[in-house]
């Protein structure tokens, strides 16, 4: 589950940017959160805790007058130890925190529990000040034992992850509202980031392997990678066997090494072999559903399971869920949707 700092993290890898701090009355507390998040080092080089207004002058080339004239628990100051941070340790950002811990050294001005913070960023500063009560961070981790931190999943599949709508005279698209990945979406507690693409079979390319990639760098403080594909390779092989898609399962295992990044330190990653075709289907996709294609979509789920094993990824076969097709056996309707976002649902809450 995502907490603040590792948003933080994955913001900044994404941005390509690192992060200094400089700390007072939190001692280093924000950057010791930070370095428990995988990856950090790639964010965070150097960070102060300058205690001493001594330091702050020293270190982080805090204007002493400017202490002088407002104190040293100020936004002001908190700001010039940002921009110090930030320029001496050749950070993108940089954050200054200054306040009053307690329990004494407060005024009524600067009770204790006030805290001021300075920002930096490429050049650009804010700042803010907060009025903290003496036992907020009790309360605040006594309030975080109870609630759930919000899990981001990436949804990586075809068409019926993007949510197609084969009826003619209907939008392309299934509203948000119906569509599997917008009712997870919807849900407290869970966003849902939807990778679904009409016609996408399993990547097998050089160009499939590095666009799913990006999208892996693009969300990568993402909590959960769910990979739901297959149906469409079934209509992509002369002569399709369950075993020949497994293997291009494999190979984009062994292709893709970001996604060996979601069997541990408290990600998951789940591969899915997607619910059977339809075999009575009143208008068949592609005109035609092969006695060889149907029986290939019956055995994806033991050609998968073995792939998702050696992977260390979690396995789940969708075809038990029974999901209701429209008229061409192979695309959700919408209560397949409903259906299929309620098993989803089960499964995320693991």
């Amino acid at each position: 589950m995502m907490n603040a700092e590792s948003r933080l993290v994955y913001k900044l890898i994404e941005k390509g940017y690192t992060i200094s701090c400089a700390e007072s009355c939190t001692g280093g507390l924000v950057a010791s959160r930070i370095v428990n998040v995988p990856d950090a080092s790639r964010v965070l080089n150097v960070s102060f805790v300058t205690y001493a207004n001594e330091a702050k002058i020293r270190y982080l080339d805090v204007d002493p007058a400017v202490i002088e004239a407002v104190g040293v628990v100020s936004e002001e100051v908190a700001g010039q130890m940002a921009r110090g941070a930030a320029l001496q340790a050749g950070a993108q950002v940089g954050v200054g925190i200054s306040g009053v811990a307690g329990p004494s050294g407060g005024s009524p001005e600067k009770p204790v529990g006030t805290v001021c913070f300075g920002f930096y960023m490429n050049g650009s500063a804010g700042k803010r000040r907060l009025k903290l009560s003496e036992t907020a961070g009790t309360e605040a981790s006594e309030k975080g034992e109870g609630m759930a931190a919000e899990k981001t999943v990436i949804c990586y599949g075809d068409s019926n992850t993007y949510g197609f709508d084969p009826r003619m005279g209907c939008p392309e698209r299934l509203p948000r509202r119906v569509r599997w990945t917008g009712r997870l979406d919807a849900l407290p507690g869970l966003r849902i980031i939807n990778e679904g693409m009409n016609g996408r079979e399993i990547p097998h390319t050089a160009a499939a392997f590095s666009y799913l990639d990006r999208i892996l760098e693009r969300n990568a403080g993402a909590d959960i990678l769910f990979i739901m594909l297959g149906t469409n390779d079934l209509f992509g092989f002369a002569n399709v066997t369950a075993g020949k898609i497994a293997l291009r399962l494999q190979t984009m295992m062994d292709s893709v090494p970001l996604l060996g990044t979601y069997t541990g330190q408290g990600r998951r990653l789940i591969i899915a072999a997607p619910p059977l075709i339809d075999a009575m289907a009143d208008d068949p996709f592609f005109g035609y559903q092969s006695e060889q294609i149907l029986t290939a979509s019956a055995g994806l789920a033991a050609a998968y399971r073995p792939v998702a094993e050696k992977a260390g990824a979690e396995f789940v076969d969708t075809a038990g869920w029974r999901i209701p097709m429209t008229f061409d056996g192979v695309h959700f309707s919408e209560e397949g949707h409903r259906i299929f976002a309620g098993h989803m649902a089960a499964l995320l809450e693991k």
